[in-house]
């Protein structure tokens, strides 16, 4: 049984009714939080190649683009095995985010004042949070 929402299972069986062999371990271990670590890199990777792209018109950056949202996703579902969703989107759009930000800076020389700098601060703060206090270690 996955933890597909009930209009998608194909059983709908109530959640008392499941054994414990059909739900995914309560904690995540290491290995969830690495996969969230490479779904944020890539995701960075994919976007940052974007503005090089052009449209898609340049074929290196697109196939960096593709090959990192495929790649951002295929280890988000991963992720998802163990940290609850909420939680592992808010840190993947959070530290991507931030992430993002400084790779706009660093490589397209996009300006990055005291405002920004202190909203990609609150989000690692934000983000912190989340990993020590959901529960989903």
């Amino acid at each position: 049984m996955t933890d597909a929402p009930v209009f998608l299972s194909a059983s709908r069986q109530s959640a008392s009714t499941r054994s414990c062999a059909d739900t995914p371990p309560r904690g995540a271990n290491k290995v969830h939080w690495l996969y969230l670590a490479i779904a944020i890199v890539s995701e960075v990777a994919g976007s940052s190649a974007l503005p090089a792209a052009q449209g898609f018109r340049n074929p290196l950056p697109s196939a960096l683009v593709i090959a990192g949202y495929i790649s951002a996703f295929y280890f988000l579902s991963l992720t998802l095995e163990a940290i609850p969703l909420g939680v592992a989107y808010a840190i993947w759009s959070g530290v991507g985010l931030a992430l993002i930000s400084v790779a706009g800076w660093v490589f397209y020389r996009q300006a990055m004042g005291a405002v920004e700098i202190a909203g990609i601060l609150l989000i690692g703060a934000g983000v912190v949070i989340l990993k020590f206090g959901s529960g989903a270690r």
